[in-house]
């Protein structure tokens, strides 16, 4: 539905959209960050270092968690954050430069 490229999580047979849900990481690091998530690479945010990394581990565990709301009881933000990989074509997830 929509062709742009953009950055996903696999869960199970779907994949989460992190441009849907680029507003949930709200950390110190990655609240000043969130552009990194309507990237259609993963460069910008894989060049936050590590602690934007343990930081958007730490959200993606929280709200995948039975016991957080702000998904599992949103219906509206579950149908634009989650698209079904067999629907979904899969892209390069970095640029490498100087690759031969």
């Amino acid at each position: 539905e929509n062709p742009q490229q953009r950055i996903g999580v696999a869960i199970g047979d779907q994949i989460l959209d992190l441009s849907a849900v680029k507003s949930l990481f709200s950390g110190p690091v990655l609240s000043q960050n969130q552009y990194v998530f309507d990237q259609p690479t993963l460069n910008a945010f894989m060049g936050l270092g590590r602690p934007a990394w343990q930081e958007a581990r730490a959200v993606l565990q929280k709200i995948l968690s039975a016991s957080e709301a702000v998904l599992r009881d949103d219906a509206n933000l579950r149908a634009k954050a989650f698209v079904a990989q067999a629907d979904a074509t899969m892209h390069l997830p970095a640029n490498i430069g100087d690759y031969t």
